[in-house]
């Protein structure tokens, strides 16, 4: 399947000072291999008001933790070489 055709859908809510997220992205696998370009695998990098933070290897994941006040939150689907599907989400969250 083509990355320009491709669907990133992504549902959050926030309890306490957590965001729970939950992604989905259809005929997609989340790989941790490395240093393979391969379509349709890959993972997600997690931004947090534009610093990186962690590679996300799950289609379900929490972020804990987050400080009083509002936050960016960014995710980027990426290939299992950190390269760009051009697939991004971007939202606003208030702790």
């Amino acid at each position: 399947m083509n990355s320009q055709i491709r669907k990133f859908q992504v549902r959050h809510h926030v309890e306490g000072n957590n965001v729970y997220v939950e992604c989905y992205v259809p005929d997609f696998t989340f790989n941790g291999e490395r240093n393979t370009k391969k379509e349709g695998e890959g993972h997600i990098v997690l931004y947090i008001d534009g610093k990186k933070k962690s590679d996300i290897y799950s289609a379900a994941f929490i972020i804990k933790g987050l400080s009083k006040g509002r936050h960016t939150i960014n995710l980027e689907l990426v290939y299992n070489d950190s390269t760009s599907y051009q697939l991004k989400k971007e939202w606003i969250v208030n702790i």
